[in-house]
């Protein structure tokens, strides 16, 4: 209420001012002189009314310290002077006089138990050092993410002929362009063009030539300058043992030269061309030689796959269809390649919806699988039809008119595939055999039978770093417990309470490479392998996962205590009052000189 009082009493005087200056006979410098006495008032008004405003406080809590990790920024300090300053890496401690080196934070705490709030700058802390702090009150001021790999993917193990991709994303702060390639074998196998100050995902794709264990190089390179350079193991294992059988309604190109590709990537192969009406001609290529004459269930259940047209299966008793149909509902695949739209072959034909296709005479079709884009010259009969997309269905192969030329549906624990591309050979003739592989690498790995697994592994964190802990994780189907070591560390394996058929264990790599897994259980089952990357490694991602992972221990450590400080952080600070008082005076002092000179 004085307040108002004391506003209503200046704004009073201020109107007997202006007034006095309207009414006064010379007008010179009219306006100067109603600033001049509005701006007394004003500040009249602000020296009998104090100004106030919030103000952040500086962290001062007696219960708090402040822990600087990797990447921090020097200017960050500045905000907590009253706080003792702390860090467990010694590099950064040696570098910055005000921060005293932890070596050992569980030690420390348990000998300053007082400490219960802590301020983590930079990238944050380490798994483990996360965990002795999970009780305590964690705030966490994070340093902008660092140029470079922000996120990266790839398959570490698979199977010969299938293709690496390696793909991923990349911040880019700089103002230079950025060519990323991936090199192995002592030459670069593709590469990526990525712009200037920005973020971009990448994909670099290769079908790699090798058997067993290799180190592929990642490059990142800004005009002359090698900026990224990181490691990229793959261990690529030979093929399962197929067992692949081909029934043909006629010999055919298409048939010679899958046959030839499916016995160099070493498939047992049997294969039945028909001569004429109960009459064939047979081949077995790493498969021992037996009748074929008749399919029979003794002659299917040796099969992992099928591969025919339409019509050799039109040409199958009624008989042999119930068999073959029986085998694809216990697991055995199916492709079928068919130069037009399939006639009437009972269930087979009922699968499928097609619909003819006139391509115009087109020399060249393009076409997509996954990850993988290519062209093929093509021939008159080849994706003559397009197949309609149908509940259930699996799209496998499309061209660049989104129609759909291989699809697969999956029938009982089988599969059954239609493919309207019957000139694949024309890749081969072409010298594109990494086209030709990757295709019938897809459609053979999509549909063969698949091979039951007791035990599938897998890591926690993709790419383990030397004294770091990760996590194995086994599912098995076994009840007894996982008996896998690693370089000859035996793992401590515990079962989950609700999906009891996985099983954890921590390992600790205490050496970089390739690290052997053995399996105690199967001491004869395939060789695993994983490899063990330095603490050097892939330093952007590692310093995004550390932001992303301290950033969730803070939100999870949030309490009432936490909005309790948060409140205390501001407080009221009132403006000094002599501002306005040099304003009175000064706004005072031009209107006597202004008088005088008149």
């Amino acid at each position: 209420m004085e307040n108002s009082y004391i506003v209503l009493l200046t704004l009073v005087l201020l109107g007997f001012l202006l007034l006095k200056e309207t009414q006064r006979k010379n007008k010179a410098n009219l306006i100067l002189r109603i600033a001049a006495s509005c701006l007394a008032a004003i500040a009249l008004i602000f020296m009998a009314i104090p100004i106030t405003y919030q103000k952040k406080t500086e962290p001062h809590d007696e219960n708090a310290i402040v822990l600087i990790t990797e990447g921090f920024q020097k200017d960050s300090l500045s905000k907590f002077k009253n706080i003792p300053a702390f860090t467990t890496n010694p590099m950064l401690a040696n570098n910055t006089r005000s921060v005293k080196l932890i070596p050992d934070l569980a030690g420390f705490l348990a000998m300053n138990q007082q400490f219960s709030k802590f301020h983590v700058l930079g990238y944050g802390l380490e798994p483990q050092e996360l965990e002795i702090i999970q009780q305590k009150n964690l705030v966490f001021h994070p340093s902008p993410r660092p140029s470079g790999i922000q996120s990266v993917h790839w398959d570490q193990s698979i199977k010969s002929g299938e293709q690496l991709v390696l793909s991923g994303n990349y911040l880019n702060t700089a103002d230079k362009p950025v060519k990323m390639i991936l090199k192995g074998l002592g030459t670069n196998l593709d590469s990526v063009n990525l712009p200037a100050a920005k973020s971009e995902n990448f994909q670099l794709k290769i079908i790699p030539k090798h058997l067993d264990k290799a180190v592929y190089t990642l490059i990142g390179i800004a005009e002359k300058d090698t900026i990224l350079n990181e490691k990229v193991p793959v261990f690529v294992q030979a093929r399962d043992s197929l067992k692949v059988l081909i029934l043909s309604s006629a010999p055919d190109f298409e048939i010679k030269f899958l046959k030839n590709w499916l016995f160099e990537n070493q498939y047992s192969i049997a294969v039945r061309s028909a001569i004429s009406k109960n009459k064939f001609n047979t081949e077995f290529l790493n498969f021992r030689s037996s009748s074929l004459d008749r399919i029979t269930p003794i002659v299917l259940k040796n099969f992992d796959l099928m591969i025919s047209d339409p019509d050799e299966l039109s040409n199958l008793s009624r008989s042999e269809n119930q068999t073959l149909l029986n085998q694809i509902n216990n697991g055995m695949g199916l492709v079928l390649i068919a130069d037009s739209i399939p006639r009437a072959v009972g269930l087979f034909n009922e699968i499928f919806e097609t619909r003819p296709l006139v391509r115009e005479d087109e020399k060249m079709i393009s076409l997509n699988w996954d990850d993988y884009r290519t062209k093929k010259m093509t021939m008159s009969s080849s994706c003559s039809f397009r197949i309609l997309p149908k509940e259930g269905d699996q799209t496998l192969v499309k061209d660049d008119q989104a129609n759909v030329v291989a699809s697969s549906k999956l029938l009982g624990t089988g599969r059954i595939l239609i493919s309207s591309l019957n000139d694949s050979y024309t890749w081969v003739l072409g010298d594109d055999l990494k086209s030709y592989s990757s295709y019938w690498s897809k459609l053979i790995g999509d549909i063969a039978r698949r091979k039951e697994l007791n035990t599938v592994w897998t890591l926690k964190d993709p790419l383990p770093l030397l004294n770091q802990e990760t996590t194995i994780v086994i599912e098995s189907g076994s009840d007894s417990v996982p008996a896998l070591s690693i370089a000859g560390d035996v793992l401590k394996f515990a079962q989950d309470q609700v999906l009891r058929f996985q099983w954890t264990a921590p390992y600790w790599p205490r050496k970089t490479g390739w690290q052997l897994i053995e399996d105690g259980n199967a001491p004869d089952s395939d060789q695993n392998w994983l490899y063990v990357f330095n603490k050097n490694d892939w330093a952007s991602l590692n310093a995004v996962k550390k932001i992303k992972n301290n950033r969730k221990a803070a939100l999870n450590s949030f309490s009432e205590s936490n909005e309790e400080n948060l409140a205390e952080r501001y407080y009221h600070e009132r403006l000094p009052q002599v501002y306005f008082f040099i304003l009175f005076v000064l706004s005072c002092a031009y209107l006597w000189l202004e008088a005088k000179k008149l």
